[in-house]
């Protein structure tokens, strides 16, 4: 039988036979005792590291909400604060249940997707007002600035062409926006199965 030593702490492996003729067997010993609350909080962190890794250059609101799913799916029995524990118990997901877990989900992942469309927009909105009118004026040659006649040279705009540049500015945002709404939301589906999968 072997003792355990509660002291010193190390998993050490011993080769108990060396007979080349025999069995070679390796055995295993604990030698410092195993905490509930160290495993989880080893667990805790490891995960929260992981979800910022793999979605890094995305909204932090975004990830808090993944890594509080996650955690509670993963490692539920460790809390920090009585502020987390609200929050990672709104996140439990019942997985008796198959259908509620996976409505549960879906509308996790459309409540990300709807995040990330108003993070994005907000985000292009004001990239292309920067880049689009006011710029544009500042860059735009003289002889197509205002107060030039057309028989000069000048350039007279309609309103309808007005319109049509900002229809189709809007148009162009509105597509990178979904697009990376749509790939930023691929990326937090691919973690959440992936860490809750054995679940």
């Amino acid at each position: 039988m072997l003792a355990l030593d509660a002291e010193t702490a190390s998993i050490r492996s011993d080769i108990t036979s060396r007979d080349l003729e025999g069995y070679q067997v390796t055995a295993y010993t604990v030698s410092k005792a195993v905490r509930h609350g160290d495993i989880s909080k080893s667990i805790h962190k490891a995960l929260r590291t992981n979800v910022r890794e793999e979605l890094h250059r995305l909204p932090e609101k975004v990830v808090d909400k993944v890594f509080k799913l996650v955690v509670a799916g993963a490692c539920p029995t460790y809390f920090v604060s009585a502020d987390a524990k609200a929050d990672v118990a709104a996140s439990q997901i019942d997985y008796a249940d198959p259908t509620a877990a996976g409505e549960k989900l879906q509308e996790f992942i459309e409540g990300i997707y709807d995040d990330l469309i108003l993070h994005f927009r907000a985000d292009s909105s004001h990239l292309f007002a920067e880049n689009s009118e006011f710029s544009s004026m500042r860059r735009k040659a003289s002889w197509s600035r205002k107060g030039i006649p057309p028989e000069m040279g000048g350039e007279a705009d309609s309103e309808d062409a007005k319109k049509e540049r900002k229809e189709k500015l809007r148009r162009e945002r509105e597509t990178i926006v979904e697009r990376d709404a749509s790939e930023g939301t691929e990326r937090v589906e691919a973690v959440v199965c992936r860490i809750l999968y054995n679940r």
